[in-house]
């Protein structure tokens, strides 16, 4: 069974991510992409918290402001969130995306924004929210997307909105505890719930591809 974390005192500024509540320009701190990571396991650490639960794939996409294909380019960041104390409470993935795509909002093809991603390493552990997996630097995915703040986007519900477009077949379970930087880019989903991910990955590339290919 994977490692579960609960941090009770953050779940107000975690579960906000997900509603585009959360405030950006906190410090940052450069980390490595997927592709230059030393060979080696990392510990699977899973972050518990209220966020947003889309039952029905209509109900994402109302709540999404953007919905875009793309994909990961340049080097991540590291973004702090940060109590009105300078408290470091929990941090995210600065992830610069490009978008190849436009399906909703306003927002142009080919530039590029930063979306905050519930997944990072950090001293030999893998840590998520929910399952979620880090977009690698080699695929196309479609992304659910609420603006968080100046040309920055949060993920919608998390490991809801986010789906590799290059493996459009459906997840299975992932049962390890530790995970290895070749699985952190192959694999889309670490969390309990694979056939709701699964259910929303089905309808979200059967009707968005098929657009993307008009």
């Amino acid at each position: 069974m994977k490692k579960a974390i609960y941090i009770i005192a953050s779940l107000a500024i975690v579960s906000s991510i997900g509603f585009g509540m959360i405030q950006t320009g906190g410090d940052t701190s450069q980390v490595a992409g997927t592709k230059q990571l030393k060979e080696g396991t990392y510990q699977i650490a899973t972050t518990h918290a209220k966020i947003p639960f889309f039952e029905e794939f209509s109900t994402l996409e109302n709540y999404s402001e953007i919905i875009v294909i793309g994909h990961a380019v340049g080097q991540q960041g590291t973004y702090q969130v940060k109590t009105d104390t300078g408290a470091i409470i929990d941090k995210l993935d600065k992830t610069p995306f490009q978008i190849d795509k436009v399906f909703k909002g306003n927002i142009f093809k080919q530039s590029t924004i930063t979306v905050m991603e519930d997944g990072r390493i950090e001293d030999g552990v893998y840590h998520n929210l929910e399952g979620y997996v880090k977009m690698n630097d080699s695929n196309q995915y479609l992304l659910f997307l609420r603006k968080t703040g100046d040309n920055t986007y949060a993920v919608n519900g998390s490991y809801q909105g986010k789906f590799n477009v290059d493996k459009p077949g459906k997840v299975s379970n992932f049962t390890s505890n530790s995970i290895s930087p070749q699985q952190l880019g192959d694999v889309e989903y670490l969390g309990e719930n694979t056939e709701h991910y699964n259910k929303l990955k089905d309808k979200a590339i059967s009707k968005y591809t098929i657009k993307a290919a008009d």
